[in-house]
């Protein structure tokens, strides 16, 4: 196990390890296949998008509440996430792995929001059929298929049962624990850059509210899990 920053507060206990969120790997590697694609490589999307798939995902998942959820899947907005996000590609910032994260994080929030308006407009006069991106300019940006998943061994079900587990109970916190917990543990952003998202005055403070919002985030596990 590799040593803990020493500017990062303790968990207050070993459930907040339970996120499971995948490694995204070298971000010399990132760089790399984000400039490959500015220069034409196609077969960078896919390889970007199986990267940071799965934690844009998840975000998505949290972001959307449970009234989006009901009425459709984060699967589809996070493909026209990276689609319309691709399309846009000289707008990454690559100074690190939050700040690509971020980037389609600010996307994704478009994509919701477009969600939500057309919702909102169904109710008053219905239509049949998927919500459309918000962005049509990615028409022919192509990304890989979701194939149907293979069956799962017992112990990979337990392991995505305690993510959303992990997830749900993120979404449940009010909106500063949620979004700390968001930006240090998802979109591992630096403590200044969560210093300046959330306005507070010091990084110290960032890093207090952090500790805060794992001790909720910890009482609201145990009870979810029987602990």
């Amino acid at each position: 196990m590799e040593p803990r920053d020493p500017g990062t507060p303790a968990r207050p206990d070993d459930l907040s390890s339970s996120s499971g969120l995948p490694d995204v790997g070298r971000l010399a590697d990132s760089i790399e296949l984000v400039e490959r694609l500015r220069a034409g490589d196609d077969g960078a999307l896919n390889e970007l998008f199986d990267r940071y798939y799965d934690r844009v995902r998840r975000i998505a998942h949290i972001r959307m509440g449970s009234r989006l959820q009901r009425l459709t899947e984060s699967d589809d907005l996070v493909q026209d996430t990276f689609a319309v996000a691709f399309k846009r590609i000289d707008k990454i910032d690559l100074h690190d792995h939050a700040s690509i994260i971020q980037y389609l994080s600010r996307v994704l929030e478009n994509q919701i929001r477009g969600a939500v308006d057309y919702f909102d407009a169904q109710k008053r006069t219905p239509t049949q059929g998927r919500v459309l991106s918000t962005d049509n300019s990615h028409s022919d940006v192509e990304l890989r298929e979701a194939r149907a998943p293979d069956p799962e061994p017992v112990d990979q079900l337990a392991s995505r049962e305690l993510k959303e587990i992990y997830d749900s109970c993120v979404q449940e916190l009010d909106d500063a624990h949620r979004e700390v917990i968001l930006l240090h543990e998802y979109a591992e952003a630096t403590w200044s850059a969560i210093r300046d998202a959330l306005d507070r005055p010091t990084e110290h403070a960032a890093q207090q509210l952090y500790a805060r919002a794992q001790i909720k985030l910890a009482s609201r596990l145990r009870r979810r899990l029987g602990r």
